[in-house]
This record gives C-alpha cells, sequence and structure tokens, in this order.
C-alpha cells in the first residue's frame, strides 16, 4: 500500500511537471513571436503562423494529453480507495 502511495505521488508530480513544462513552452513560443513583430505587422505571414500554430499543437497537445491520462489514473486509484473504505466500513 505504502509503494502505490509512493507510485501515485510520483504519478502526480510527473504531470506537473509536464503541465509546467508545457505551459512554459507556450509562454516563451507566444513571447518570442510576438516580439519578432510577427503578430503585431500587417500583413500577416501565413506560412509562419501556420508552422506556429503546428508547433503549438504538436507539441502542447501531447504533452497535455500526457498530464490528462496521468491525472486520470490518479483519479481511478483514489476512487478504488475511496471504495474499498467505504465497503470495509460496512
Amino acid at each position: 500500500m505504502e509503494s502505490e502511495e509512493k507510485r501515485l505521488r510520483l504519478f502526480e508530480w510527473l504531470a506537473l511537471a509536464v503541465g509546467l513544462i508545457g505551459v512554459v513552452i507556450l509562454i516563451v513560443f507566444l513571447t518570442l513571436v510576438s516580439k519578432s513583430s510577427y503578430i503585431i505587422s500587417y500583413p500577416i505571414d501565413v506560412q509562419f503562423t501556420a508552422m506556429v500554430g503546428t508547433f503549438i499543437s504538436g507539441t502542447l497537445g501531447v504533452l497535455f494529453s500526457i498530464v490528462s491520462v496521468i491525472l486520470f489514473y490518479s483519479a481511478l486509484i483514489y476512487q478504488k480507495r475511496e471504495l474499498l473504505v467505504a465497503n470495509q466500513s460496512r
């Protein structure tokens, strides 16, 4: 039971770390794009904007999917544990 608790905490920290990495990538990349004046300038470079969108959706989509799977697994473990406690108290 204690090893399962350690593993669950490790998964939660991993999800937090991956989520923070994703947010940092998003902030840094959008800051670099805005400083290069591609967002503000007129006309907008469509090819560059498409590459930015592809990078962000490809990278962050995968990272946030991993985070959601890890947190879903953690929720299932907690739910299982609570169900066992509820059944034992009957």
